[in-house]
């Protein structure tokens, strides 16, 4: 299989072409930002990050680096390129550096068991979102009123997630640590899953 894989890839046309140092630069600083606690960049982030190595954010190189960085798994990017924003006035969406965290925010809404939502929902009598949980689990149709209570903690939930790391749950062994502290955290982490059409 390995030598089928080494094969295959040298006999691509882009094999052993030189990749611009600006792209690598680029590359760098993304892990380096990642490194430092950052889980995602706004696109004026983004732009500043691309100036910061040499790359215009007017220019195709931008879009193009961009997009490979995007296809490496370097970064996450669902929204439009900034030149493409200028030309069609719409925003251009946040840029996810952060690949732990991306899992996290997809571990969020794949996981499989969710005993814990129920048994709390029934818990505090909340009939319409055990209405919602039972629709997330057998439609996979996501309420938004639930984003809350998919990824720990904001203040809207923090009943739930007490309970949850107080107990012996399934559900605590998946979180370490908080993954969203506000709601606009929360609408970053929907919208990287908007990013992966889930």
């Amino acid at each position: 299989l390995r030598n089928k894989l080494v094969n295959f890839t040298s006999s691509t046309p882009w094999f052993k072409e030189m990749l611009p140092k600006s792209w690598i630069d680029l590359q760098n600083e993304v892990i380096e930002a990642s490194q430092h606690g950052k889980k995602f960049l706004s696109s004026t982030e983004w732009n500043d990050l691309a100036k910061k190595v040499g790359i215009s954010p007017d220019g195709y190189m931008f879009k193009i680096s961009t997009q490979f960085l995007n296809d490496i798994g370097t970064i996450r990017f669902a929204g439009m390129i900034i030149s493409e924003v200028k030309a069609r006035g719409r925003h251009s969406g946040t840029v996810f550096i952060d690949t732990a965290y991306m899992v996290d925010v997809l571990k969020g809404l794949i996981r499989h068991d969710r005993q814990a939502l129920l048994d709390f929902f029934k818990g505090t009598g909340s009939t319409q979102k055990l209405r919602m949980v039972n629709r997330l689990n057998a439609c996979g149709k996501l309420d938004p009123r639930l984003f809350p209570f998919i990824w720990p903690a904001t203040e809207s939930s923090l009943d739930y997630w007490s309970v949850i790391r107080q107990k012996d749950m399934k559900e605590k062994e998946l979180w370490s640590s908080d993954i969203v502290q506000s709601e606009n955290e929360i609408k970053s982490a929907v919208e990287l899953l908007e990013g992966f059409d889930l």
